[in-house]
């Protein structure tokens, strides 16, 4: 058997595309350079797109666009949509360990929560990977602002846990 058809039998078993160099694990989440994982389509819990391509790109790709409330004041915060990047536009009053309605951008309605986020503060709140609000393809992050713990889950396993020592955290 050729290594190209065990590719791509593999591939159908497991449910990953190989595309020039790109690994996509599903067509929501994109492995890129074996090292990056993007985030290419993300939803509210009503089934409202978070990324358009005219929200502020990282890295070439849109971000996910969320309103963040806090005290009296509400921002419009544009994350990366690369799993494990701070970067992001917008929120930069927002003091840092804030307590925060991490909300959707398209209905401004709180997100829903997922877990417990490991800081111990906050709660994870999901960000959809498909129109359908299920927790087996879901994007988590946590509440508490500047807290960097988030979860990528897709077809109920844990893709990526971005988690850094207590020194560091939020």
């Amino acid at each position: 058997m050729e290594v190209s058809n065990l590719l791509d039998d593999i591939s159908d078993i497991i449910g990953l595309q190989i595309d020039e160099g790109k690994l996509a694990v599903s067509s929501q989440v994109e492995v890129l350079d074996d090292a990056q994982i993007v985030i290419t389509r993300a939803y509210d819990h009503r089934g409202n797109s978070l990324i358009h391509g005219d929200n502020p790109s990282f890295s070439g790709f849109p971000g996910v666009k969320l309103r963040v409330k806090y005290a009296d004041t509400a921002d419009h915060v544009t994350l990366s949509p690369v799993h494990g990047h701070a970067d992001k536009v917008g929120g930069d009053d927002i003091p840092v360990g804030t307590k925060c309605s991490v909300r959707s951008s398209a209905v401004d309605e709180e997100l829903l929560a997922y877990a417990p986020c490991p800081c111990g503060k906050g709660t994870l709140r999901a960000i959809f990977l498909s129109e359908d609000p299920t927790t087996s393809a879901v994007a988590a992050i946590c509440d508490v602002w500047g807290c960097r713990r988030s979860r990528l889950v897709d077809e109920w396993e844990i893709l990526s846990e971005f988690v850094h020592s207590e020194s560091s955290a939020a």
